[in-house]
């Protein structure tokens, strides 16, 4: 299988430590596999993919390099499933909310490490992706989850 995830975050401070801005991150996974002619042969390749827009508001406290951050992402996901000449795709929303904290460690003047962890509420949308027995209908599949996730960036700063 292969992973790619990229976040970008560009942003402005209004006042001293408050940092307003805007993330855009995209990630991508798939898993191809390969069938023996013993298992009737053929290939199948899943891929999903993931586009988020995240209005972001960061605070950093005095000197010290520490900040707290709180982001509201939304966008869509796309999930192939190709099975010799077949496609099926499914498409959904999604929305996240993220409370997190980080350390920007100076490398130079203008160019910081930064190690993050925050929590995720992600809530993601499939249309007509479910069906009730009781109706008889399509509906919408809606699926909650919330994680813990660390990261690490880099990130440059510019002065006017």
């Amino acid at each position: 299988g292969s992973a790619f995830e990229l976040e970008v975050l560009g942003g402005y401070f209004f006042t001293d430590g408050l940092m307003g801005g805007l993330a855009i991150s995209y990630e991508s996974e798939g898993q191809k596999t390969e069938y023996s002619s013993a298992n009737g042969g053929g290939t199948d390749e899943d891929i999903q993919s993931t586009m988020m827009i995240a209005p972001t508001l960061r605070y950093y406290i005095g000197e010290s390099g520490v900040w707290a951050q709180v982001q509201y992402g939304f966008g869509n996901t796309k999930y192939e499933d190709k099975s010799g000449s077949n496609t099926f795709t499914t498409e959904g929303k999604l929305s996240n909310i993220a409370i997190g904290a980080g350390y920007a460690i100076y490398l130079g003047d203008v160019v910081s490490l930064n190690p993050e962890i925050k929590y995720n509420m992600v809530t993601q949308t499939i249309v007509d992706g479910d069906y009730d027995l009781n109706t008889g209908t399509e509906v919408d599949a809606v699926s909650k989850l919330g994680g813990i996730s660390f990261a690490l960036g880099i990130a440059i700063h510019l002065e006017n």
